[in-house]
């Protein structure tokens, strides 16, 4: 049976004892129990005395001296007196090899000790050796409690409050950024209707104009998505926070690049809280976005492109024309169906990531997007607020 208890954000599990010859399994974890020193709060020393408690019910012994381990000797010693009975003993608890040593065990002693515990190492245990010596002052090896000890990441409703608010987003790119989640819907949706005409197998063939309308939401979407992109581009040179500006989507710095694959490999690995703390977009992000914004652009530009075969001649058009001439007007709409796709498969990555980031790491990413600030917890150390 193992017992789990949590104390001062340490997570402590203890396994059932490993017994000696002759030894008492739920003896072994008394014992290891009383050893602890009187009033300690060591979260390891709470969690052996109380699974000894709900092993037995009480744990009874009264301690008299406690010698602590030291660098030569890695194991604590206790006198202690067994209550029913008033007979004295000494407990020493700590290093198994050392205990070991102090017990005179064998080397096949020692080989099964070692051997006993080799699995539970591989989980995280820790071995945690017990021996006594009564009044002829010899020392016996009474068995093993394996512990292993974990980190535990505190609720918010448990941390302190000490908080700062830092205003992230100004109220322009917050609009912007949802104008691209209505817009990029509109054009996907439209535009695979456009590519399939799978919808028209329902209505009116001859004289029906939904075919029409589709085009016109996809044209007037692609437009406005214009808007949007030269208004993005003015924010960078005009934002007015430092975390919106040009210099906060191209990270070149040889930390930035470090910080981006390190955020990358806890991403893969879910331990997203270990990447290194930033107010505005890490640069994993950063690279993220900036591809985004240069992919829209292409979508735009073979968008025109395509729309330009309606009236080549035409003033504007013939700006992206020659994308026809080069590449053929086939492979220019294979590349805006191609970008669409890749789009498609960043939007679920994206909102996976938000909703990581802002319940594990506790970022208030989603929230920063439709308030424009984050609460931040004082102590943490923010890369780019250095």
């Amino acid at each position: 049976m193992i017992r789990v208890i949590q104390k001062g954000g340490y997570r402590v599990a203890v396994h059932d004892p490993i017994n000696a010859d002759g030894s008492d399994a739920a003896n072994v974890l008394e014992l290891c129990a009383a050893a602890a020193r009187n009033g300690s709060g060591d979260a390891v020393d709470l969690a052996i005395v109380r699974s000894a408690v709900e092993a037995r019910g009480a744990v009874p012994f009264a301690q008299g001296s406690w010698s602590g381990p030291s660098p030569e000797r890695k194991y604590a010693v206790a006198e202690l007196r067994r209550l029913p009975d008033n007979r004295e003993l000494r407990v020493a608890r700590g290093d198994l090899d050392g205990v070991l040593t102090l017990a005179g065990a064998s080397e096949a002693r020692r080989s099964e000790a070692r051997h006993a515990v080799a699995a539970l190492r591989s989980e995280g245990y820790v071995p945690v050796g017990v021996a006594t010596s009564a009044a002829d002052g010899r020392w016996r090896f009474e068995g093993i409690v394996p512990v292993r000890v974990t980190r535990t990441r505190p609720a918010l409703r448990d941390a302190p409050y000490d908080f700062r608010y830092v205003h992230v987003w100004d109220w322009q790119l917050r609009v912007l950024h949802w104008s691209w989640a209505i817009l990029l819907a509109l054009l996907a949706i439209t535009g695979l209707m456009i590519s399939e005409a799978w919808f028209l197998g329902g209505g009116n063939l001859t004289h029906g104009f939904a075919f029409g309308w589709i085009r016109l939401v996809h044209y007037v979407s692609g437009w406005l998505l214009v808007a949007v992109l030269l208004l993005r581009a003015a924010g960078l040179f005009f934002g007015t926070t430092r975390y919106e500006r040009w210099n906060a989507l191209t990270p070149l710095s040889f930390r930035s690049l470090r910080d981006a694959f390190v955020t990358a490999k806890n991403y893969l690995l879910f331990q997203s809280w270990k990447s290194p703390s930033y107010i505005g977009h890490n640069p994993l992000q950063q690279w993220s976005y900036t591809g985004v914004l240069l992919l829209l652009v292409g979508m735009v530009v073979t968008g025109f492109a395509m729309y330009a075969m309606y009236e080549p001649r035409n003033w504007f058009f013939q700006w992206f024309m020659p994308l026809n001439d080069w590449i053929g007007n086939a492979n220019v709409r294979l590349l805006h169906t191609v970008g669409m796709w890749i789009l498609l498969l960043f939007v679920p990555a994206h909102i996976y990531l938000s909703v990581l980031s802002a319940n594990v790491d506790r970022s208030g990413t989603i929230s920063s997007m439709v308030d424009g600030g984050r609460w931040l917890r004082r102590g943490i150390k923010f890369v780019d607020e250095e």
